[in-house]
Order: C-alpha cells, then structure tokens, then sequence
C-alpha cells in the first residue's frame, strides 16, 4: 500500500482548526508546514520499521572514515563481503559476510591505523563512520540504516504537501496530533495545544507520578516482536506453584 501523503491527511486536522481557508492557502501553506515539522519530529526520534532502508556501498582501500549515506539518520547494522571485488549478489552463493561490531569512539582511537587489513569494527564519530582495520583493499558492504524524513522538494519547499508520511498506519494519529498541537499554539490557542502535548509526551500527576503519553504506548515493530526474538535459544517458562 503507497504511503499517506501530507495532502491526503491534513483534511480532518484543517476540520479542527476551525476549518479556516487561511490556514491552508499557499504553497506550502501554513498546515503543511505543522505537518512537515510533525513528521520530521516523530520520524528523528522514532526508529519506525517503516523508515529502515538497505544500501549497496563500498569500502575502499587505504581509507577508514566515511560520510553516513544520504538520507540515513544512523547505521542500524553494517556488513561486509570479505571477498574483495565481489558484490552481494543473492543469487550468487557462497558469499562469504561478516557484520561490523560498533565500538565507541575510545576504543577505535587504540587501535592503529598502520596494520591494513578486512575492517571488523566502526564507530560513529562526528555523522562519519571510522573503520578499523583500515581496508587494505576495496570491499563490498550494505548499510541498513535508519532513514533520514525526506521532505518532497526540501524542508518548507513549495512541494511539502506531497511528502509521503513513511509511519505505520496507527503512527498517523501521533503526526496528526503533533501537527494540531503546532497549529493550536500558534492561534494562541493554548489550553488544546497542552491538551495535545500531554498527550502525545504524558505529564505528572500533583503526586508526581509520570503518566507516560501515546508516544511511549504505541509500539514499533522491533519491540512488538520482542518477546519472540530467541525464543529457541531461551524460551520463556511459567512457573507453576503446588
């Protein structure tokens, strides 16, 4: 199914506001904009299912530090063919792969840079990637990353309405409510503007208790599968009492 636009959600949000022609006359009028900011938000924040992508890349010989891909927010995973020359080719067989272990920026500073060889581990340091063992030839890889929100024709572009909202279909609500929230505080409506914050980011009770907000409930496919991830490894035992 082809991803929700700004322009095919934003109908029921204009109804709450009032429904007033201004608020959405001009490109990018001013609900596009609410939108637009919404969803970069959520989609920065979030690691959505909806927002994973695979790129086909290299590393290249006598080089260690690399730009993340465009688009990509963060590296999720890394792995590399260790035969070099040789692509991922699915169809081929036989590859031989290995998956980078992240390590912190301390850790990749005591390794030395003189001992070339099949990179093993990456950091991320300053939105670039550093390898170690500094590739002693060029080698196949596969980022699989955390999208970037791409906005159709760049941030407060005239084309924003046509952006593709890239969220599970009950993560539409959440950007609908964070748009509303902007548009409430700008029309100084500000009771239903908090209203909606406390919604979305929860609040604390006069006792001090934390009430969590939609956000926090609402899951992502990662942590709705988590009770099922190794489960042939350790499966999960009940407890019985006499």
């Amino acid at each position: 199914m082809a991803p929700v636009t700004i322009a095919q959600q934003k109908g029921s949000s204009l109804l709450e506001l009032g429904n007033r022609s201004d608020l959405d006359t001009g490109t990018p009028s001013r609900l596009d904009i609410w939108y637009q900011n919404s969803y970069v938000e959520l989609a920065m924040n979030v690691p959505l299912e909806t927002l994973e992508i695979s790129i086909p890349d290299q590393f290249i010989a006598n080089t260690d530090t690399y730009n993340l891909p465009q688009n990509c927010r963060l590296p999720k995973c890394i792995t590399m063919n260790t035969q070099p020359g040789q692509s991922f080719d699915p169809t081929s067989g036989g590859l031989t792969v290995v998956t980078l272990d992240y390590k912190d920026i301390t850790y990749i500073r005591q390794m030395t840079a003189q001992a070339p060889g099949p990179p093993s581990v990456y950091t991320l340091y300053g939105n670039q990637v550093i390898v170690r063992p500094v590739p002693d030839q060029n080698y196949s890889i596969i980022w699989d990353c955390w999208q970037l929100p791409v906005i159709s024709g760049g941030l407060n572009s005239p084309q924003v309405s046509a952006t593709p909202l890239l969220v599970p279909l009950d993560w539409l609500e959440i950007v609908d409510m964070g748009a509303l929230m902007r548009g409430f505080k700008s029309l100084l409506e500000r009771d239903k503007a908090r209203e909606l914050q406390e919604l979305l980011y929860g609040f604390k009770t006069p006792t001090g208790k934390q009430v969590p907000g939609y956000i926090t409930y609402r899951q992502t496919q990662e942590q709705a599968g988590s009770p099922w991830e190794n489960y042939g490894i350790s499966p999960r035992k009940r407890a019985y009492t006499g």
